[in-house]
């Protein structure tokens, strides 16, 4: 049997790094609302996939209108201040920086930095 004929397509689709966050963002939130299975862990993979693009230089010059941008880790932190939890961001300044780590504003306080620099604190928000 012939096996049947597939014709690639040259995409050339651009992202801004905000779309490309957003994306995955999107893909966790649909994954947390799933109940545990299959496609769930497939949301979750896409996620991570994504996630190890962000860090890959090539493809966002490739793939990304706007340059790469510049790395930041928001910082969770306790009320004694350690570290909790940290994640990376790309953002093309510190403005955008901070508006994106706003968004993760819980139940404890933020801490948004580049590289050793702290560019901003975020007090929790009380409940």
């Amino acid at each position: 049997m012939p096996s049947p004929q597939v014709k690639m397509t040259n995409d050339n689709t651009r992202y801004t790094l905000g779309q490309l966050a957003q994306l995955r963002r999107q893909m966790l939130r649909y994954a947390r609302s799933l109940p545990p299975g299959p496609e769930r862990n497939d949301r979750r993979q896409i996620a991570a996939s994504l996630r190890r693009l962000f860090r890959n230089k090539a493809w966002l010059a490739a793939h990304t209108v706007g340059g790469v941008g510049i790395e930041y880790r928001v910082n969770t932190v306790d009320l004694g201040g350690n570290l909790l939890k940290e994640i990376e961001l790309n953002c093309p300044d510190d403005a955008s920086a901070v508006e994106s780590a706003k968004q993760f504003i819980d139940g404890r306080d933020i801490e948004l930095w580049q590289l050793g620099r702290k560019v901003a604190t975020f007090p929790h928000k009380p409940e």
